[in-house]
């Protein structure tokens, strides 16, 4: 199951919505967001498939009581790939979103190519906004995107790789230098 972040800010103080109805505004992608202030700190519209997650912001302006809210994450191919539902927001002048979508060892970074982000308001698509993950070059071979070493506190160690089209016949040849003048490996 995969897990989306949102943070839902009300910037209005409940204040009664225009009549005119809900508009979204100011629709960032980006790769860090500032939960305080509700805003993309590093905006982006292309991400590389080692890329922890993609975030999206915007604003609801005029909202009334009651009105259903929906993101969509759009892979290539079109299908929906992880969602982000809110119903029966509350009556405010602007409301500020935020939504994460995992990418670095989650399903996407399998899905490299353009992508959207899709708001509806009571089932009508209201924004979208298209970017792009980026996966390595695609010859069919194993890519290793990541290594995460770390030293525990029991005198042990961990190795951590995130790797593109690896399977169990995948194999990893390690050597560790040590640190005398005589190297082995």
């Amino acid at each position: 199951m995969l897990r989306s972040l949102v943070l839902l800010i009300s910037l209005g103080l409940l204040a009664p919505a225009p009549a005119a109805g809900t508009a979204l505004t100011d629709l960032r992608l980006g790769t860090a967001v500032n939960e305080n202030r509700c805003a993309i700190v590093q905006a982006k519209g292309v991400f590389e498939v080692k890329t922890a997650q993609v975030y999206v912001q915007f604003i609801a302006r005029g909202v009334p009581s009651g009105e259903h809210l929906r993101i969509d994450w759009v892979t290539p191919a079109g299908d929906i790939h992880d969602s982000a539902i809110y119903e029966q927001l509350p009556a405010s002048s602007a409301l500020c979103f935020i939504s994460a979508l995992p990418v670095a060892g989650a399903p996407a970074m399998t899905l490299p190519g353009e992508w959207r982000v899709r708001v509806s308001l009571n089932g009508t698509p209201a924004a979208e906004k298209p970017f792009q993950i980026q996966g390595p070059p695609d010859d069919g071979t194993p890519r290793i995107l990541n290594l995460d070493y770390r030293n525990l506190e029991n005198g042990q160690s961990s190795l951590e790789i995130l790797a593109w089209r690896a399977n169990a016949e995948t194999s990893v040849n390690l050597a560790r230098q040590r640190s005398n003048p005589c190297k082995t490996f």
